[in-house]
């Protein structure tokens, strides 16, 4: 996968890249957030890539908004997910 660097993407953002792991329906996820502050129209962009190996394959969710409810329900839609290994 390949993340672009924040500070070239979004020059005139305050931007902040975070890395965490998570574990979602006992599934371990690599998470990378990209926020991106934009103080002249006081708005917080981001983007959220949820990463994991699932039966040998890269899976990836991915959720950009710039809404905080649509951001909050995103996320937590993701966090709740069910994963189904055949």
């Amino acid at each position: 996968m390949l993340l672009k660097n924040a500070n070239s993407e979004y020059p005139d953002g305050e931007n902040v890249v975070t890395n965490e792991e998570m574990v979602i329906d006992k599934i371990k996820f690599n998470v990378v957030k990209q926020s991106s502050f934009f103080k002249e129209k006081n708005k917080l962009a981001t983007k959220y890539f949820y990463i994991a190996e699932i039966d040998n394959r890269e899976f990836m969710i991915v959720v950009v908004n710039t809404n905080e409810v649509d951001r909050a329900n995103a996320v937590k839609s993701v966090l709740d997910s069910k994963f189904i290994l055949k």
